[in-house]
């Protein structure tokens, strides 16, 4: 479908709110865009895929979001491909290339995260969560955020992944933190280091 000039100037302005969020209400207004897809089926939730379906169409294209808004293609995505493709539907700020790029594991090192404005950390967190993996972040990550957390997270997990809805409803009720169901708050001091940083 495409999109007529006055819905291109609305996707444009709803960018501009989109950007100006703080970083958690980003995650959060991420989380409920991935919910949105996985509702109209646009995204399928896919364990070890990282985006499968427009992966191909947006290595071509000058403008991600509008191709993304436009196509009605279904995806194959994880946890961190959906929150990617949402993060490029809501605000338009990474190119195909690092799309691509990243989902080839071109571009990985300790500070660099997939969704601009969202802590690498966070992002895979959520994503071992989805996964049913054991947190393996680097060695800073472990001793800043520590061990406990990391029990957390893998107790949450008990062997099963968590289904996409159940991480973005977490996120979503939290405000863009994830608590497990034992109570724990396995995002907040990563969040508070951040601003602590941001300061």
């Amino acid at each position: 479908m495409k999109l007529t000039a006055a819905q291109i100037r609305n996707v444009k302005r709803k960018n501009s709110t989109f950007n100006g969020l703080d970083p958690k209400r980003k995650l959060v207004a991420i989380a409920k865009d991935v919910l949105a897809q996985l509702a109209l089926k646009k995204y399928i939730a896919n364990q070890g895929i990282f985006i499968n379906g427009v992966h191909d169409l947006l290595y071509e294209v000058a403008d991600p979001q509008l191709c993304l808004l436009e196509t009605k293609t279904k995806c194959k995505v994880c946890a961190r491909g959906a929150m990617v493709l949402s993060r490029v539907r809501l605000g338009n700020s990474m190119d195909a290339r690092s799309i691509r790029n990243y989902g080839e594991g071109e571009i990985w090192d300790n500070t660099y995260s997939p969704i601009p404005g969202i802590p690498r950390p966070i992002v895979e967190l959520l994503e071992h969560l989805f996964e049913g993996t054991t947190l393996s972040w680097h060695t800073d990550n472990e001793k800043r955020y520590g061990k406990a957390r990391q029990k957390a997270v893998w107790q949450e997990v008990n062997d099963q992944p968590l289904t996409m809805q159940k991480i973005m409803e977490n996120l979503v009720r939290n405000g863009g933190d994830y608590i497990t169901a034992a109570g724990v708050n396995v995002t907040e001091a990563i969040w508070r280091d951040v601003l602590r940083r941001q300061q």
